[in-house]
């Protein structure tokens, strides 16, 4: 929640540990950081994207959804 609203949003960013000492980040990279302080891996900061995760995660069904779930829309 300390991020919430005060990290700019910047293309590829957080790939470099310059960008995370500024807190500034893209989609893919602010969850992984946010997953890594949670105690979880998704892989390589540098290298994450959002494909990435798609392929780390699987399937479940909307019902079966819960707090920490990663949901990707086509």
């Amino acid at each position: 929640m300390q991020l919430v609203g005060k990290s700019p949003y910047k293309w590829g960013g957080g790939r470099s540990q310059a960008d995370i000492n500024r807190r500034s980040f893209d989609c893919s990279s602010f969850v992984h950081w946010a997953f890594t302080h949670g105690g979880l891996t998704l892989g390589n900061y540098q290298t994450v994207v959002t494909d990435s995760m798609v392929r780390l995660g699987k399937p479940i069904k909307a019902s079966e959804l819960k707090r920490g779930d990663l949901v990707f829309l086509n």
